[in-house]
């Protein structure tokens, strides 16, 4: 990993110093033992090891009040005035959120590391930006924690389905955050309706008497959509109160699967490969039980 003193310049560009512009930040360095691109580009981690895969979280709030006084009794979130929002450091509560870096195995010029931002856009609106899919797991289980149901709940997350990367040389080109605003833009996100998708699954059923010409339709329908390159921009509903983490960390996890592919080259590779690959490995694994 790249270290940085407090006082070189930031990374980033900005031509100010890292202790007044990216520190407080968690801004993202490369590494040379990353994975590299045929067109030399870098993937980049986070300084807790995860690749950079931007998120973010939506959530409703039903008593603003009492969220802020909540946020204000944790001593790991702190209100920074200049840009309106909360971060999270990576400290006090937080410390034991779970990640793969330990706070302390974290560079002592980055401590203590901000792992996400908090913005209240509004009386019902709040929206959590995180730099990795790991990071949005734990942020969900982390605000259940400290933050009821009825105060605010998760409704929503938004994921690029792209992982960052970075010039090999940084010399000829200066490495930065994202925009989150930008990514997540409403207007760019596709939207997962899970009630749509039941919707035209029925349609698509109601269309034959016989039910295995029922039950063979709706699987043609999935396996061609399974084929279809997913969106730059996924927003999907959150049901971590009634389903648990598990399946929200599953859907993150085999979108990234198939970012990985993408940057290693398989541009075509979606979750109709993927699905093949897995029931493949279960199939064979299963063959060498029953051969033991």
């Amino acid at each position: 990993m790249s270290k940085i003193g407090r006082n070189d310049d930031c990374p980033c560009g900005s031509g100010i110093k890292y202790k007044k512009c990216c520190l407080s930040r968690d801004i993202i360095i490369p590494t040379t033992t990353n994975k590299t691109h045929q067109s030399g580009k870098v993937l980049i981690k986070t300084l807790t090891n995860e690749l950079f895969q931007p998120m973010r979280l939506y959530y409703v709030i039903h008593h603003k009040d009492q969220l802020e006084d909540r946020f204000r009794d944790l001593k790991c979130l702190k209100y920074n005035n200049e840009l309106n929002d909360w971060v999270v450091e990576y400290a006090d509560e937080a410390a034991n959120i779970g990640l793969s870096i330990a706070p302390h195995h974290v560079p002592k010029e980055a401590q203590p590391l901000v792992i996400a931002t908090i913005y209240i856009e509004n009386e019902r609106t709040m929206l959590i930006d995180v730099r990795s899919i790991e990071r949005a797991s734990k942020l969900i289980e982390f605000i259940n924690k400290y933050v009821p149901k009825n105060v605010a709940e998760i409704t929503h997350a938004a994921i690029y389905n792209q992982l960052i990367t970075a010039p090999r040389d940084k010399t000829k080109e200066s490495v930065g955050d994202v925009d989150y605003d930008e990514i997540f833009n409403p207007k760019d996100i596709f939207v997962i309706d899970s009630e749509e998708t039941i919707r035209d699954t029925k349609l698509i059923a109601e269309k034959h008497q016989n039910q295995d010409e029922r039950i063979e339709a709706v699987m043609n329908k999935t396996r061609e959509d399974s084929k279809k390159p997913l969106p730059k921009v996924e927003k999907f509903p959150v049901y971590f109160y009634e389903e648990g983490i598990v399946q929200f960390s599953m859907m993150c996890q085999l979108r990234q699967v198939i970012a990985m592919k993408h940057f290693e080259g398989d541009t075509s590779y979606s979750f109709y490969n993927l699905t093949h690959e897995l029931f493949n490995k279960g199939r064979d694994k299963h063959l060498e039980v029953i051969g033991r």
